[in-house]
């Protein structure tokens, strides 16, 4: 209660006449034709004058229980918030009965105050919210069909009560509703016992819509309509997504995908919500640890595909509790679909790429913690999913030339021992000297990715040539192998290419 409605109060109190009749809950309750219960609960709430004894149960003004009565029976089968009409009378007959100018000012000033803070209304306001001309709001005011107070001049309105007014304005009768959808009053009635369209049935129990609920559902029909020409049906909407029509359905009735029921037996989906689920499957997130990898697959491989666990246990030959304590332990990538994060428990898929790749990695080793542990450190360092097989690696002595070779692009061919000698115009031996004194660059098979008890050998076939070109056509000796070896070191470089 507002500091200045319980001002009014108090003024409305203090002018009861010491001579006036009071009567008790019971009688008062009998005189508007309520019950006590209901009495007690509007005298709680401060909408009804009383006067309150200490220890005594409250009495009632019988004058003012009377004009409560006449003001109740214009307005209250109009209104379903009774409340309020309490509230307004119990201001008017406060002004009514003020005997100075003083207390009338008073409350003025409070009507006002409630203006302010949204709880009353003035004729400007009404009009404006009802969207009336002046002269059709003071004919609704002679006849009684809008409720409202006057304290001296002016006039003031509930705010609940015009809102709940505004509503009831809006209403059409079902004759009218049937012609504003373009259907039959009884196609309308079968539409309103579907539940399809809501309805407002007054004291007399006859049917009402309201403005906004026809509009809502014409604006359904038309998009209907609209579907029915292109939209596309469970089964072409699941092809167009990639999936079954069951998952589609299930996805539809979790709310995940919005579909519109033109019928019995018959589910449309447009075509926009088709394409933004479809953007919603095809968009994953993972694991923390593999972050990495998303941003690498759509970069590198955008039209990777997702296996489903028993096609990644069928890949590796894995059993599926092992691929799942993996994957808690860190040790494998799982995607989830973005569209489907809000599921109590979402699919997991796997990326074909990266297990593809772990098959080959492996070879015919057999595919076990340890090696899945590798495969996942050795692409984590470098960004990216090592190819599968074979993986070559320089000797440590002369990382400066991979790197150079990376840095440069510089298309380099691998010779086999013997085109090296041929070459150089070497012995196996001498090669096989510089080799172990680590003279010059080979390429060895990585151990973790050769199938062979000796790692194969191959040489940077640029480095070779660009040393006969230092040559210059003398013999290929161990000094002169030194020599170019530490020039090009410092340098970083090979001299020319």
């Amino acid at each position: 209660m507002s500091l200045a409605y319980q001002a009014i109060l108090a003024i409305a109190q203090a002018n009861i006449r010491p001579t006036e009749e009071l009567l008790s809950p019971q009688a008062a309750a009998a005189k508007l034709n309520i019950s006590e219960a209901a009495l007690q609960e509007r005298t709680r709430e401060s909408l009804v004058l009383h006067v309150a004894a200490e220890d005594a149960e409250p009495q009632y003004p019988l004058e003012y229980l009377e004009s409560l009565k006449r003001y109740l029976s214009l307005y209250q089968e109009k209104y379903h918030d009774i409340s309020e009409l309490y509230r307004l009378h119990l201001i008017e007959y406060a002004y009514s009965q003020s005997s100075t100018q003083a207390t009338q000012d008073t409350v003025l000033v409070a009507c006002k105050e409630m203006v302010e803070s949204g709880l009353f209304m003035t004729n400007p306001q009404v009009l404006d919210a009802l969207n009336m001309p002046a002269w059709k709001l003071n004919r609704w005011v002679l006849k009684g069909l809008i409720a409202h107070m006057k304290v001296g001049y002016f006039r003031y309105y509930s705010s609940k009560l015009i809102v709940e007014l505004s509503y009831t304005a809006q209403l059409t009768s079902a004759k009218k509703a049937a012609k504003y959808l373009g259907i039959s009053p009884r196609e309308l009635f079968e539409i309103d016992a579907n539940g399809a369209l809501a309805s407002t049935r007054d004291s007399s129990g006859i049917r009402h819509y309201h403005e906004s609920d026809l509009k809502a559902y014409q604006d359904k029909l038309s998009r209907n309509k609209e579907l029915r020409s292109s939209g596309l049906g469970t089964t072409e909407a699941a092809d167009e997504l990639g999936i079954s029509a069951t998952s589609l359905t299930n996805y539809t009735n979790a709310g995940l995908i919005k579909a519109t029921k033109i019928r019995e037996n018959l589910i449309l989906y447009d075509r926009a919500e088709i394409n933004w689920a479809k953007e919603g499957l095809n968009t994953y997130v993972t694991e923390p640890e593999f972050e990495w990898l998303e941003a690498y697959l759509a970069d590198s491989h955008p039209e990777c595909t997702s296996l489903q666990l028993k096609q990644v246990t069928r890949l590796l030959g894995v059993h599926k509790e092992a691929i799942s304590d993996w994957r808690e332990d860190g040790l494998l990538p799982s995607r989830v679909p973005v569209l489907l994060l809000s599921l109590q428990k979402p699919p997991r898929l796997y990326a074909d790429v990266y297990f593809s790749r772990l098959k080959l990695y492996a070879g015919n080793r057999p595919i076990n913690r340890s090696l899945v542990e590798k495969f996942r450190d050795e692409c984590a360092s470098r960004g990216c999913i090592v190819a599968g097989g074979m993986r070559y690696v320089i000797n440590p002595e002369f990382e400066w030339l991979e790197a150079y070779f990376i840095d440069t692009e510089v298309k380099v061919a691998y010779l086999s021992y013997g085109q090296v000698r041929a070459l150089l115009g070497i012995s196996g031996g001498a090669l096989f000297g510089w080799r172990q004194k680590e003279l010059i660059p080979y390429y060895k098979t990585d151990p973790l990715t050769t199938f062979r008890k000796q790692p194969a050998l191959w040489y940077p076939g640029v480095y070779f040539e660009q040393l006969l070109k230092a040559a210059n056509g003398q013999k290929i000796t161990q000094k002169l192998l030194i020599e170019f070896r530490n020039q090009c070191a410092k340098l970083g470089r090979l001299p020319s290419t």
